[in-house]
């Protein structure tokens, strides 16, 4: 179980340090794209919405181990597109991450549900989405907000 909440909170550290730092590239040279136009970059958050649902029932299907594994491999994949320096290549890489994150995060959600005990079911779902709430504008700050 707590390889599951592990999961949820670096996935989602990962996913918001990524698209934090996006804007400083693209807004500094050679890109120097407008905040306006970067700020378009989470336009790609849609293909979440698409691969929380096809995750969700792929992991049914093949295996919720099998899916976590995909889904966490294109997360890696799409980071890793992220950085190359041409912009289109750039941009191809945001919409493979988010497909992976959203799909990982589903399917341990979904899973950390399934381990739980009946009673105990709505605190445990909470707990993760609690957690990386708080978590997520810690692991992409850059600083200590004191």
């Amino acid at each position: 179980m707590l390889c599951l909440y592990g999961i949820g909170f670096l996935i989602l550290g990962s996913n918001v340090a990524l698209f934090n730092y996006m804007g400083y590239v693209l807004t500094a040279p050679p890109y120097r794209l407008s905040q306006t136009l970067v700020g378009w970059i989470f336009i790609v958050y849609l293909v979440g919405t698409v691969s929380s649902v096809w995750m969700a029932k792929w992991a049914d299907k093949y295996g919720r181990q099998n899916m976590m594994i995909l889904a966490l491999t294109l997360t890696l994949v799409g980071v890793c597109i992220t950085l190359e320096t041409h912009l289109w290549v750039k941009m191809i890489g945001l919409p493979v991450l988010v497909f992976g994150f959203f799909g990982s995060h589903s399917i341990a959600s979904a899973w950390v549900g399934r381990r739980s005990r009946i009673g105990r079911r709505i605190s445990i779902i909470g707990s993760p989405v609690g957690c990386e709430l708080v978590e997520g504008g810690k692991t992409s700050s850059g600083h200590d907000k004191r």
